[in-house]
């Protein structure tokens, strides 16, 4: 239940970033174009994974606050099985923000 919820949070999430180019600013920290987007890309990846992971936090420090281990085995193996094969089907008729 908590990797579900963790993944329609990242998809939630994921949808609403909007897509934007590197800025100038960034380019110039790097000493090549491709590490510049690759950093761009893995940065917004990783804010989008934390903020999709916040709101989960007070429920697993509530619930499992002595099982950390099976606590991540229980999200991490179901959100990586999610990531590799997609969601199930049933759940991409729906399209966050569409009218």
């Amino acid at each position: 239940m908590l990797a579900i919820l963790y993944y329609a949070l990242a998809f939630v999430v994921f949808s609403l970033l909007p897509f934007s180019t590197p800025q100038d600013w960034w380019m110039d920290l790097w000493s090549s174009r491709r590490v510049g987007v690759i950093g761009w890309f893995h940065s917004r990846n990783l804010l989008g994974s934390l903020v999709a992971a916040v709101p989960l936090v007070p429920l697993l420090l509530w619930r499992f606050f002595d099982q950390r281990l099976f606590a991540s085995l229980l999200i991490a193996a179901p959100t990586a099985f999610l990531t590799l094969l997609g969601p199930p089907a049933a759940a991409c008729r729906f399209k966050v923000g569409a009218s």
